[in-house]
């Protein structure tokens, strides 16, 4: 799951070291009739999102090619010497384009959600606020993601 927010193998492989860190320290408080899932994810998502906010990713519109992991490293190569689709990287370009101007906040939610299909009941558990308010942010988040496709892509309109 954390690999949906960072891109840095090494950043990856760090937090989620520190995830199960984490955990282990906090499985006395752990209340063993609650649901593991949901509180592993709270933790992952807390780490994660304090691993951006360190980084300042939350700014950055450019990615990297150090910042792709190995397999995505591999598989542009592939797409640049085996003449795949251009459409398939430049679908993937625009994603990665599109949830790097979203706040880490807002990227959270929006991946946990779309991509993971979490409710919103149990992406404000674990991103620490309401049901109403991760449907709001998510609302603004696909807004803005809207806004920022029309700027890169053309011809979209804003309020769609």
């Amino acid at each position: 799951m954390v690999g949906g927010f960072l891109r840095n193998q090494a950043d990856i492989e760090d937090v989620a070291q520190d995830v199960f860190m984490k955990a282990y320290a906090a499985m006395p408080g752990f209340r063993t009739t609650a649901p593991f899932a949901p509180w592993i994810v709270q933790i992952a998502v807390r780490t994660t999102y304090d691993r951006l906010r360190q980084r300042g990713r939350n700014r950055s519109r450019e990615v990297g090619w150090e910042d792709l992991p190995g397999t995505e490293q591999l598989a542009a190569s592939q797409l640049a010497t085996h003449g795949h689709t251009e459409e398939q990287a430049a679908a993937r370009d625009l994603a990665d384009r599109l949830l790097a101007s979203l706040s880490p906040k807002d990227r959270m939610a929006l991946i946990l959600a779309d991509g993971l299909g979490y409710s919103a009941a149990e992406v404000g558990k674990a991103l620490g606020v309401s049901a109403l308010a991760v449907r709001l942010r998510l609302h603004r988040a696909r807004q803005k993601a809207r806004q920022v496709a029309g700027q890169l892509v053309g011809g979209i309109p804003d309020d769609a």
